[in-house]
């Protein structure tokens, strides 16, 4: 079975979240307003300073189901977060070649590469895309420029400047 990405809003500013069973009700004024199935969900946003129950909390926490708590108006507030997972093995490997010149210069290349390159393109088509609008001899300029930090990045072989 296919897991949707279902994601929950709660834009209700008096909205309480709890926990009933593996149920997510949302509280409106000590009245049930919605019951959802907790395991359809793949996330839940909370727009309301009132927030959730520890029991809620600690459910999404423990099936990965992201909490975000946002003010009414989309400020962050805070996020509940299961238990991270990650491969030891894999991190320091990657510590042990940020150390080593040889290896990490081409992979630090590839990134700025690929920045540079994508920044690049944003200029060139807004200079398509809105020529009116724009100074074009400076975007121009600007996307000459980074195209000879990329051809200077290719014959890098060293971090330093």
């Amino acid at each position: 079975m296919k897991k949707l990405a279902n994601v929950l809003y709660v834009t209700t500013p008096e909205a309480y979240l709890s926990l009933d069973g593996e149920n997510v009700v949302i509280k409106k004024d000590e009245h049930t307003s919605t019951r959802l199935p907790l395991h359809n969900l793949e996330n839940i946003v909370c727009f309301t300073y009132l927030g959730a129950s520890p029991g809620l909390m600690g459910a999404c926490a423990e099936r990965n189901v992201g909490l975000c708590f946002l003010t009414p108006n989309g400020r962050f507030l805070a996020r509940v977060t299961g238990k991270i997972k990650g491969n030891v093995l894999l991190r320091k490997k990657q510590y042990d070649v940020s150390e080593i010149n040889d290896e990490c210069v081409p992979i630090a290349a590839s990134f700025l590469l690929g920045k540079i390159a994508n920044c690049r393109k944003v200029i060139e088509r807004a200079l398509r895309d809105h020529a009116m609008l724009l100074d074009v001899q400076v975007l121009t300029q600007a996307s000459a420029s980074l195209k000879e930090t990329l051809s200077a990045i290719q014959e890098c072989k060293t971090l330093a400047i």
